[in-house]
């Protein structure tokens, strides 16, 4: 009398909740979501502070510029402006793992993305390279993939891209101290 009775949320055969997909495919959302508003955020602010060009068809232009070079270069010699633009914006891409764990729990060391990022660390020490992207150039150069796939092992943390970014700006600072673009003074 006036009862409802619901049946199971669940799979009967596999027993998984019946929103599983649906979080699945909303978390996949969310997360191309947050990368598209950091492309868009990220280059707002380079075109602000002049390291990027305003017009679209300029900027496409650049990206026949190899960024690996240019983050290569970056450690030892000036860039141009659009050139530095060009080498920050693929870092923003290219952001490297990092670990939602909470720290201190029973994070493995030994899972598969660890034991690779660990290998490509060793890699650049006996290499002798300074940054990521400096040893990423090398291995482009010989014809080498550079792409983290499973596959070829190339796997970074974020650690890595921040040692990165802050080598760049170390070297650059003194080239691209004040860069004004429309009255806007950006500090690189």
């Amino acid at each position: 009398m006036g009862v409802r009775i619901f049946p199971d949320g669940r799979d009967e055969q596999s027993k998984q909740s019946n929103a599983v997909e649906r979080r699945l495919a909303r978390g996949q959302r969310r997360r191309r979501d947050r990368y598209l508003g950091r492309r868009r955020g990220l280059m707002r602010a380079l075109v602000e502070c002049g390291l990027m060009p305003g017009d679209k068809e300029e900027r496409k232009a650049l990206e026949r510029l190899d960024p690996y070079k240019l983050r290569a270069r970056a450690l030892h010699e000036p860039l141009a402006p659009f050139e530095l633009g060009r080498a920050l914006f693929h870092l923003n891409q290219r952001r490297g793992f990092q670990s939602n764990r909470k720290a201190g729990g029973d994070e493995k060391e030994d899972g598969q993305v660890r034991t690779a990022i660990n290998h490509l660390r060793q890699s650049m020490n006996e290499s002798g390279v300074r940054t990521l992207g400096e040893f990423l150039a090398r291995l482009r150069r010989k014809g080498e993939a550079v792409r983290a796939r499973p596959r070829v092992g190339l796997r970074a943390d974020r650690a890595m891209y921040e040692v990165e970014i802050e080598a760049i700006r170390v070297q650059q600072e003194p080239h691209h101290s004040r860069v004004r673009s429309s009255g806007t003074s950006c500090a690189t």
